[in-house]
């Protein structure tokens, strides 16, 4: 790591809880410059900070700079959060390691899934480093385009080691808890006709076709009016999902649909509670009756989801390599543009880099 980049480290148990800390090391100034209004001063108390990154809130966290080069940032315990923010300072979570094999090792251990384990584990024995050392004999472009291939199958396969995030809002009483525990297997969450009913927001891991999803299950909306204070915040702690979601279900029953709003993010509807000679999981937007047939509003879930994330259809395949990491990406990322512009030995350098002692 140079001077002036940045490494972020959960030094928290991973998951949910009521407070997550980031470790920061490098360029500490530059890194918050980007996510705060802070200045430049080197103050070792305690701040409080606002995070905003694109123009939008991310958090309030607590900043404790233990020196020039390196800080701790204490944000709330969501695993949203926690993603937003690493991803708004530039880096990953993880150690300083440099070769790809013990970056693997490292999120073997932390894996969320079984395909995540099976992909990390690849990685480790080297499937990734012999796809780079075997780089070495092909001309420049042909690099180029084995990194882009490269590039393009690890983002699509990224959420079966970061799952991503799917939020379920929409009106009180359009079904949002009867569906959130036929995806989870289990009665998680109180049903109840009574409007007002889901107060908290609650979240719950999920493997559909063996992809792990974080599943929310949040609070019902309706007019301000008929809203207590303890709702009320049961809805501002939703909407604050939402908008870190990597995808909102909007759900909205379909004998009365109610449209989502504009800042429900990146959102598609679901129609719910559908008579049983409307149920259509082909429509648009998508029909379904969880209470009628659970296991099919689970499927046409599933299909939703997969195809709203772009999950591959063909799946991991044994053996391939991946870049699963933000340092590793960076480094082929910027290993390619030196590769664009002729500089061939520049490129060749960082690459090795990235490999195990014995494979240099």
């Amino acid at each position: 790591m140079n001077e002036h980049e940045i490494v972020v480290r959960q030094l928290s148990p991973r998951g949910h809880g009521g407070l997550s800390v980031l470790e920061l090391r490098g360029d500490v100034a530059a890194a918050l410059a980007h996510i705060t209004r802070v200045g430049a001063s080197d103050a070792r108390e305690l701040q409080l900070v606002r995070l905003i990154a694109e123009g939008e809130e991310l958090d309030e966290a607590l900043l404790w700079r233990r020196s020039s080069n390196h800080a701790e940032l204490h944000v709330h315990g969501s695993p949203a959060v926690v993603r937003r923010v690493t991803r708004a300072l530039g880096s990953g979570s993880g150690p300083l390691l440099r070769s790809v094999r013990a970056r693997a090792e490292w999120m073997l251990a932390r894996a969320a899934s079984d395909l995540g384990a099976r992909i990390l584990l690849d990685q480790f024995e080297g499937a990734l480093a012999r796809a780079i050392s075997s780089w070495v004999s092909l001309p420049a472009r042909d690099v180029v385009r084995e990194i882009d291939v490269l590039l393009a199958r690890s983002a699509a396969l990224r959420p079966a080691i970061e799952p991503a995030v799917v939020v379920l809002a929409g009106p009180v009483n359009a079904g949002k808890s009867t569906l959130f525990n036929a995806l989870v297997g289990r009665e998680r969450v109180v049903v109840s006709p009574h409007p007002g009913t889901t107060r908290d927001v609650v979240v719950e891991r999920v493997h559909l076709g063996g992809w792990p999803l974080d599943f929310v299950d949040t609070a019902g909306e309706r007019a301000e009016s008929e809203l207590g204070a303890i709702e009320r915040r049961g809805l501002d702690l939703g909407r604050a999902w939402r908008r870190s979601a990597d995808l909102v279900l909007w759900l909205s029953p379909d004998r009365a649909p109610v449209p989502p709003p504009a800042s429900a993010g990146r959102c598609v509807e679901l129609r719910t509670k559908c008579d049983p000679s409307r149920v259509d999981p082909q429509a648009q937007p998508p029909r379904i009756s969880t209470r009628g047939d659970a296991a099919a509003a689970t499927r046409a879930v599933t299909r939703l989801v997969a195809a709203e994330l772009g999950f591959p259809p063909d799946g991991w395949r044994p053996g391939e390599p991946l870049a699963l990491d933000v340092v590793t990406r960076r480094e082929l990322e910027r290993a390619r543009k030196e590769l664009a512009r002729g500089a061939r030995s520049a490129a060749e350098r960082r690459l090795c880099a990235l490999l195990p002692e014995a494979s240099r």
